[in-house]
């Protein structure tokens, strides 16, 4: 299907089954008659402001991609001292996000959630184990020191305000020791 087309099903018989496979197969709403006026209206101005969120993303990736940093480490030509700055900029932000999936699959444990989404938790960090080994790898290579980075404001907004929605509602749910 096109990604730029957004599908409504409308049916007089439907069941969960058939609604299942076609959002599954693409489609962005699923009415089952008798439904509201009100309801196909939502559902209309929900599919169109999700065609044009995917339009901005695609725009925005197009931007990213054609980014002097993205290209330049594409292609060879960044700066040296880019890079070491981007190693020890990612190297705290996959610390914060480490910090995070940690705080969550505690959270997911002492809630009581199923073994696969704890289990999902400790996978995430150990992915970003391996990355942090490779950080490592060119910190030494490069003379990079990895400890106490100190980070720039843009990245240290960013992993503040994950830990921060991370932690809100951490007491609550999770017995303690959030914020």
């Amino acid at each position: 299907r096109s990604t730029d087309t957004e599908v409504v099903i409308v049916t007089a018989y439907g069941s969960i089954e058939s609604a299942v496979e076609a959002i599954r197969q693409g489609a962005h709403d699923y009415l089952a008659k008798p439904f509201s006026h009100e309801q196909i209206l939502c559902s209309v101005d929900l599919a169109l402001e999700r065609r044009r969120l995917r339009t901005e993303v695609r725009s925005l990736a197009r931007q990213c991609l054609l980014h002097p940093f993205v290209t330049g480490l594409a292609d060879g030509t960044l700066p040296l001292e880019a890079f070491k700055c981007y190693v020890g900029q990612d190297a705290f932000f996959l610390q914060a996000f480490s910090s995070a999936y940690a705080k969550a699959g505690l959270c997911a444990s002492a809630a009581g959630l199923p073994q696969k989404v704890v289990a999902a938790f400790a996978e995430l960090r150990a992915g970003i184990a391996e990355e942090l080994k490779m950080h490592a790898s060119y910190a030494a290579e490069l003379g990079v020191s990895l400890e106490g980075v100190t980070p720039l404001p843009a990245g240290k907004a960013y992993t503040d305000y994950l830990l921060l929605v991370g932690s809100d509602g951490y007491d609550d749910y999770c017995g303690g020791g959030g914020g």
